[in-house]
């Protein structure tokens, strides 16, 4: 009978070329197969006590945002608002718009933006109004406007401030300016009205209840058969600031409870609201419309987000 050569059970190696080979009661590992054997323990030890690692320190909150940026709208943090117009070239995303009479706005390379109801040496009945672009402030907790001015030909202090105002809307869209709700606001710098000079009209504060997402500033002018003047601007800017924690305007923000039971993620809020759900890829695993109870079941372990409305939760499931 011939004797039965010795060989690795697992690779199939002889003697010679298995290094050391042990034997057992019925089967033998080379130390080759041993060394393997060692690492692919060593993994799968790793796997199953890696979630007694903190994993939610695996990434800082900053980074997990900055990830999610890339994929969810509107992640980023309280942003302040600009918005200029020098007039220095045009009459730039303002439009002029004729109520009343032949004159209008109009711009001019050393003036600005400028109007007057005296033509054909005659002064003339007009009303004329300069509307800028829209402005969203609806995330704003205040917002001031400025600009330069001159005044001339309005000697009479009734009537610079009678005919040279500034309003503001949160529902105009285009048209006549009837066709909206504008409010005035004082302008706490006027000109003397009898000279060319530029001055500053001071900050101009754009009131609560108009930081809404269609804002429009305009400048309404008026003159009459005694009373013509001419007005230019210049620098317009307007500028406003976020909402903060601290801010004394409050917006009402829906509660919203996170949790995880077992493999599902679970979310409960204080009235319907939009909720996503991504994996710490940043790939959504799940969106809802609108709701105010679900939950969700997920394959595997690991980190989670959840997005309610405006709020990111980091979740680790088990």
């Amino acid at each position: 009978m011939a004797k039965e050569t010795k060989k690795c059970s697992f690779c199939g190696r002889p003697p010679q070329q298995a290094g050391v080979l042990i034997s057992g009661v019925e089967a033998h590992i080379c130390s080759k197969c041993v060394e393997q054997a060692g690492a692919i323990v060593a993994e799968e030890k790793a796997l199953l006590t890696k979630t007694s690692v903190p994993v939610l320190n695996l990434l800082k909150p900053f980074e997990i945002k900055q990830h999610l940026d890339q994929y969810v709208i509107g992640q980023s943090g309280c942003t302040n608002y600009s918005f200029s117009e020098t007039f220095a070239q045009s009459l730039g995303q303002f439009t002029p718009i004729n109520v009343v009479g032949q004159q209008q706005w109009n711009w001019h390379s050393l003036y600005g933006a400028m109007v007057s109801g005296y033509a054909n040496a005659t002064a003339n009945v007009t009303e004329n109004w300069l509307v800028s672009p829209a402005h969203n402030l609806a995330t704003s907790s205040s917002a001031t406007l400025s600009f330069d001015h001159a005044l001339n030909y309005a000697s009479n202090a009734t009537d610079r401030m009678a005919n040279h105002t500034v309003w503001v809307s949160d529902n105009y869209v285009d048209g006549l300016p009837n066709t909206a709700t504008w409010t005035q606001m004082p302008i706490p710098n006027m000109p003397a009205g009898n000279n060319w000079t530029f001055i500053n009209a001071g900050n101009i504060s754009i009131p609560q209840n108009m930081l809404e997402q269609n804002v429009r500033v305009a400048f309404k002018y008026l003159s009459n058969i005694n009373t013509a003047a001419t007005w230019e601007l210049k620098n317009f800017s307007l500028n406003a600031q976020c909402v903060t924690s601290s801010s004394n305007r409050q917006v009402a923000t829906p509660e919203s409870v996170v949790s995880v039971y077992g493999r599902n993620i679970r979310v409960l809020s204080s009235s319907e609201i939009p909720v996503r759900i991504y994996d710490i890829s940043g790939r959504m695993l799940h969106f809802e419309k609108a709701s105010a109870q679900f939950e969700y079941a997920v394959e595997h372990q690991g980190v989670y987000i959840v997005v309610c409305l405006d709020k990111v939760y980091k979740l680790l499931v088990q």
